[in-house]
């Protein structure tokens, strides 16, 4: 309500019902009749979600409900299809429990086929899509540009009609991050970025006479 006050409109806003971090579960027989084909709990998490959607939306009608596509409910739902202005924010986790992505190759490729089934397979029903992404590695201590895949990724997904959220998790020391925490929000601002001319200018700023040199590294 406090942001409403503030003029904020509601269907600015996001009202998060995604499950704590790790396995969504429940062993309820209720709850066992949503389990997916695949064994996921994506119909499960949806349902919930579709329930607290009712009730909010009988006050705020276009207020977006938003969970997380993660772990165990990461694929999309058999059972239950979201409801209106219900959104799903996928996850780029790389657990076989989840979507297994390979985070040294774009999302949007080969290697991540299982992650791009599920973003156009969310897309069909869902009131808005989003992205969780794990650009600013945070398993890496080392500097490990990750240029490629935002170049390819970010407008790919802003492609999307329904696409409204992109996020990214970084590793703590950021220091090692450079590259990629200033080029991914110039990517969220522009999608159609000369991303090679945007990493010339951060090099010239950042090393000056050795920038070629670490724009070759940087590949």
């Amino acid at each position: 309500q406090h942001q409403l006050d503030r003029g904020i409109p509601m269907d600015q806003l996001e009202l998060l019902v995604t499950p704590n971090a790790g396995l969504a579960i429940c062993t309820t027989p209720e709850s066992k009749q949503l389990i997916d084909k695949d064994g996921s709990y994506s119909s499960l998490v949806t349902n919930f979600a579709n329930m607290v959607a009712e009730h909010i939306h009988t006050v705020y009608p276009k207020a977006r409900i938003v969970f997380l596509a993660y772990s165990n409910y990461a694929t999309p739902p058999d059972y239950v299809k979201p409801g209106p202005n219900v959104c799903q924010i996928i996850t780029a986790w790389p657990a076989a429990d989840s979507l297994a992505t390979n985070m040294a190759h774009p999302l949007f490729s080969e290697p991540n086929h299982k992650y791009q089934n599920a973003f156009k397979e969310w897309s069909k029903t869902s009131g808005g899509l989003g992205a969780y992404t794990y650009y600013g590695h945070y398993n890496w201590f080392t500097p490990w540009p990750m240029t490629t895949q935002m170049a390819h990724d970010i407008p790919t997904m802003c492609a999307d009609p329904k696409f409204f959220h992109l996020y990214s998790e970084n590793h703590p020391s950021w220091g090692t991050q450079g590259l990629t925490l200033w080029l991914f929000p110039k990517l969220m601002w522009n999608p159609k970025l000369d991303v090679d001319a945007a990493i010339s200018e951060y090099d010239r700023a950042a090393y000056g006479p050795a920038a070629e040199i670490m724009k070759t590294y940087q590949k």
